[in-house]
Formats: C-alpha cells, structure tokens, sequence
C-alpha cells in the first residue's frame, strides 16, 4: 500500500459518529438566517448541541462555552461583522476550530470587504465554499484581486467553469491549495468532486449527489456538521486529539454519503426537493461509521496522486454492452444500476453505433457519470470523447496512436492503452498512457477472436508497467478472486454487470471480491 492509502484506511478506521455522539460538541452558529434552522436540525442529528446566536454584546461568552465556531456570511449586514470577528478572536484563543464560509463572495464589494476583514482579524481552521467563492477569495486576497475582478461571480452559486470535475480536479486544486497556504488554513471546496486541502496535502471526494444543490442551504448544513466533528476532537482528555485535516475530510465525505442515502429513500418514496431536504437530516440522524466507511469515495494527493486516483477508479471499470438493453433509458438506467453497486469507473464503448447517435448516448452517460463523481472513458472514437466532454480515452493496437491520441487529448485526460505484451506495455507508456487493459484474462464473451492470456503474462505486464494495469476478458465474481497476485488495480467486466439478471447486486459482489483480491481494506 502506498503512503495515501494508509492515511485513507486511518480516516475510516476511526470511530468519528461515536466519538462525536459520546461528546456532544457545542457548535457556535452565526450563520444567514436563511438556512438556520436546517443547520440546528443537522448538528443535532449528528449528535451535536447548535447554539444560533449572532449578538455582539453575547459572542465571547457563547463562543466560550462552545467547542467550535461557524461564520457564515450568506446574509451579512454591518451589525453581525464586528460580532463575528469578536466570536472568532476568543475561538482562537482557546484553541477552538473556526469554520468560515464566504457566502458570495463575489456579489459584491461590501462581502469581499468583510471576508478580506474576518480573515485578517481571525485565525480560522477551515474555509468551506463552492469552487467561485474559492476562486474569488483567492483573488480578492492577492494582487489580481486588487484589479477588482469579479469574473464569474453570480450570487453565491459557482459558476461552470469554477467546478471541479475528474478532468479538470488538479486545476482547481491548485488554487483551493494557494488559498489554503495563503490563509495557514484547511480549504474545502465542495461540488461535483470536493477538495479538501491544506495545500500541502489534498483529498479528492466522489460523493454526494446533484439533489444537495437543490435545496437552499446544503453548504451550510455541511458548515455546521463541519463544526461538530471538528469541536469534537477540541476536547483531548475526553476524545484524543484528531487532525484537522483528516477530520474535515471525513465530514465532508460522510455529509456526501447523507446525500446519496437520502436520494435513494427520495426516490423510493417518490418524492422530490422538499422530502429530500428531511431524507438529508434524517439521513444525517441515521449515520454509522461502517456505512460510511462501505460508502467512501476518497483519493488522496502526493507525488503519484494522477496514478493513485487512476489505479483507484479502475478497482471496477464497467464496460458497457447495447446488447444488453432495449433503449437508451434502459442502458443509462443500468449503468446507474451498476455505479450504485460499486463501479468506480464506466468506459463507452460503441463499435456500430452512428457517429450523431453515439454522441447523443455519450452524452446522456456523461451527465449520469458527471452525478456520481467517477471518470467516463470512450472506447476507441476520439472524436466523441471531445465533444461529450468525457474524462478520457480508451485505444486499442489497432485503433488511432496512443502518442497521436495524448497529443489532441492533453495532459489531463485519461488515456488508457491496450497492451498484450511487455513490449506494448512499454511502448504505450512512453507515449502517454496513465494505464493499462490487459487480456482476455478468461477468453471473452464480447470478442470472439480474442485470445487468452496467461497468469503469469500479466502478472509480467503489471510487474513492469510503471502505470496501473486492468485485468479485462471473461471476469466474474466467480474467477475474479484468480487475479490475486498478479498486481492488476482492478478488473474491467461487460457480461459479468450487464449480462446479469440483477446489475446492481453483480457489480456489489465484484467490487467486494476485488477489494479482497487486491488486499484492500477498505
């Protein structure tokens, strides 16, 4: 196991929901009075005690007998500025984390004002905002945000180009870390993929689920639940003392998997935003370590953080397969079956299918992948692959150059090359693959010609390849486990998820016989 996955099993190793509903965290609120209520309802659920107070003649002596506190600048006036920097100064001094959200930052003059104000009076732990808060503060703190800019910024939701996707999630973790070296804090930056970075250190997160930004107020919710478990490791003698970082990482994690708890009991109950919002309390109410931990979509950074995110997502790479299906919603309905059961990455692959028709599927499993947070690879048309805005490329030895192919891609698309031999093995990475597919392990239901190949060859391919290598031909649930040894990352299946009666049930038991194979604690 690499560094990053150790620290990955330490965070679901601990007991946080235990821990934090064994202690009880008093959590100092001065948030927008929009949201108010649903962050109390959230602490509480957690397990927490919410004090909502925002006056500036109480604000030492609330923040006193708290464990944490969350500024919240969603409906900022001049009253409530001086009364959080006060609450913030006595935080800090007794070494009590602040969490602070810099609601639309970018609306306006007077919010840039008070958060540039708020975050030179106040040591605070953690900034939690969506990718243009994050953008924004960084610029209003440095020179480029002397020139006013205000690019982008839209009331306090993110613009497009501000989220973090698979593709584009090291871009803008780059500028959630200059913000988190900058301010000597922790910046979680949540959205279609969540960072959590000190700037030295960064955390990808895959879960969640589009209904959270339905609501008004999930962001804050998260704040509050934030200061919870971040007030919980405050108290040494009663909890041992927790790092901030992997607890934050934790919490934005867990609050992730509230999300897809509760549009799966949203959906069986048939209803819409509105039950979703309690489904998240209850959700919240509801959670245990071990469900998180079953749950958990983390990736961590370091040297090989691209490789270790890569061989991570290729634990289940499910290979689609029209065959199995009757129409377009039937097959993006499956694929959904088969994320829900564990699959960590989906390749597209359409070998008749008109270019105009592909494109229109590639789509509709792109905005499918996008919801779920994991990476959409196109087999072998380059051409769709850019227009569907997918995460990257698959090429066998047939199809276009793999070196042809990185070159029109660039540096962050995925490319993943077919390799049979050491040789090709060797030749695809030096021209720019980040891994490998690698068989057919078991002969091949999908490709009839293929031939066979030898434990021993691809345990040679994956002893050589400096890149993640996945098993592919013939696997199973019930042949999977054979691959143990061998030092592929994963297996990439068609008929062993959609040729099965129940899709989602297949992949469930692949990922759990892949993670045993593999050695994976998690």
């Amino acid at each position: 196991m690499t560094g990053r996955e150790k620290a990955g099993d330490r965070l679901f190793q601990n007991r946080w929901m235990e821990e934090m509903r064994a202690f009880v965290p008093r959590v100092h609120c001065m948030t927008n009075y929009v949201t108010a209520q649903s962050v109390a309802n959230v602490i509480l659920a957690a397990g927490g005690s919410p004090i909502m107070a925002s006056g500036l003649f109480e604000a030492e002596d609330v923040t006193g007998i708290c464990n944490s506190l969350v500024i919240n600048i969603g409906t900022l006036d001049d009253r409530t500025i001086p009364a959080m920097i006060k609450a913030g100064r006595e935080a800090a001094r007794l070494g009590h984390p602040v969490i602070f959200d810099p609601v639309g930052v970018g609306a306006s003059r007077f919010r840039k004002g008070a958060a540039v104000r708020i975050l030179r009076e106040v040591p605070v732990a953690l900034i939690r905002g969506n990718g243009s808060e994050i953008r924004v503060l960084l610029e209003t703190l440095t020179e480029l945000g002397e020139r006013e800019t205000t690019a982008g910024a839209c009331g306090i939701d993110a613009q497009k180009e501000d989220m973090a996707g698979w593709s584009n999630a090291e871009e803008k973790a780059a500028t959630a870390g200059r913000l988190a070296r900058l301010c000597g804090c922790i910046v979680a930056q949540t959205g279609e993929t969540d960072i959590v970075t000190d700037g030295e250190n960064t955390f990808y997160i895959g879960n969640g689920h589009p209904w959270m930004a339905k609501i008004t107020g999930s962001g804050c919710m998260l704040d509050g639940f934030l200061g919870a478990v971040l007030g919980t490791g405050t108290a040494e003698a009663e909890c041992g003392e927790k790092h901030l970082l992997e607890a934050a990482v934790w919490a934005v994690c867990a609050f992730g998997v509230c999300g897809e708890q509760a549009y799966d009991r949203c959906l069986a109950d048939g209803g819409g935003p509105g039950s979703f919002l309690i489904h998240l309390i209850d959700a919240v109410g509801l959670l245990t370590d071990q469900k998180i931990k079953e749950k958990a979509r983390v990736f961590s950074s370091g040297e090989d953080e691209r490789r270790d995110r890569i061989s991570r997502a290729l634990c289940l790479y499910a290979v689609t397969d029209r065959r199995y299906s009757d129409s377009l919603k039937d097959f993006v309905d499956s694929i959904e079956e088969a994320i829900k059961g564990g699959a960590t990455m989906v390749q597209l692959r359409e070998k008749e299918l008109p270019g105009e028709e592909f494109l229109r599927e590639a789509r509709a499993v792109r905005a499918l992948t996008d919801r779920y947070g994991i990476p959409l690879i196109i087999d072998d048309d380059l051409e769709t692959a850019l227009q569907c805005g997918a995460d990257g490329l698959h090429v066998g030895q047939e199809d276009i150059p793999a070196a042809q192919a990185r070159k029109v891609l660039g540096p962050q698309k995925i490319l993943g090359v077919t390799a049979k031999t050491e040789e090709q093995a060797k030749a695809a990475l030096e021209a720019g693959a980040d891994y490998l597919g690698s068989g057919a392990v078991f002969g091949s239901t999908t490709k009839v010609d293929a031939k066979a190949m030898d434990y021993e060859t691809l345990k040679k391919i994956c002893g050589s390849a400096d890149i993640p290598v996945v098993a592919i031909g013939g696997i199973t649930a019930k042949n999977v486990e054979l691959l143990a040894g061998s030092g592929t990352a994963g297996a990439a299946v068609v008929s062993g998820i959609f040729g099965e009666k129940d899709v989602r049930q297949a992949a469930a038991e692949l990922k759990g016989k892949i993670l045993k194979m593999r050695g994976d604690s998690e």
